[in-house]
């Protein structure tokens, strides 16, 4: 049996493996995701199969190793299709992923939501750079990695999408070009707060 062969038997031997003797209760807390990607993956064994076992068995020379063969054929394409009905049977009695919060194949959920959020989070502090022109920053200084100088936004650069990402910072040495990702917005003071002014 050629290498190729080996590998997709022992493939699907795997699968078929892990999906035996699953009880009800264990179904409900299969990955719907992961079932998915495990049916394509018997669907591809099964196609990839057909090509390569015919062409060995063109190669056989004789009636006994060629019908040795072709049942072989039939044997495999028969636990594809056993595999794929069984799979397909799991995959009904799951309930339906969200569509929504679906990652791509190969990520898991958890890491897919936690960068949604950060994504999120980081286009809300882009739109809130937006109006913050003439505000009181404290910017990172090129010279020493931990010094901050204290400045103003003069200016606000968009970018083509309409971003902000980039801002001119007045400080007391001159005009810079700061990224907005190296400056730092000094907290509001409000005067009307009388205990804030006694202290």
């Amino acid at each position: 049996m050629s290498s190729k062969r080996k590998a997709m038997h022992s493939s699907l031997t795997r699968v078929e493996n892990y999906f035996s003797g699953w009880s009800e209760a264990e179904i409900q807390h299969l990955n719907r995701d992961m079932i998915e990607g495990q049916l394509r993956q018997v669907h591809q064994i099964r196609e990839e199969f057909i090509p390569i076992q015919d062409e060995y068995i063109a190669a056989q020379e004789n009636e006994v190793a060629i019908s040795a063969e072709v049942t072989n054929k039939e044997i495999f394409l028969q636990k594809c299709d056993s595999l794929i009905k069984k799979i397909s049977t799991i995959l009904s009695k799951l309930p339906p992923s969200p569509s929504h919060s679906k990652a791509p194949p190969g990520i898991p959920y958890e890491f897919y939501s936690m960068m949604q959020e950060m994504l999120t989070q980081n286009n809300q502090q882009l739109q809130q750079s937006q109006q913050q022109v003439q505000q009181l920053i404290a910017t990172l200084s090129n010279t020493a990695g931990s010094k901050w100088v204290l400045g103003r936004i003069e200016t606000i650069h968009p970018g083509s999408d309409g971003k902000v990402r980039v801002v001119t910072v007045r400080t007391f040495k001159g005009l810079y070009k700061r990224p907005i990702t190296k400056i730092s917005r000094l907290p509001k003071v409000d005067n009307n707060i009388p205990e804030l002014l006694s202290r």
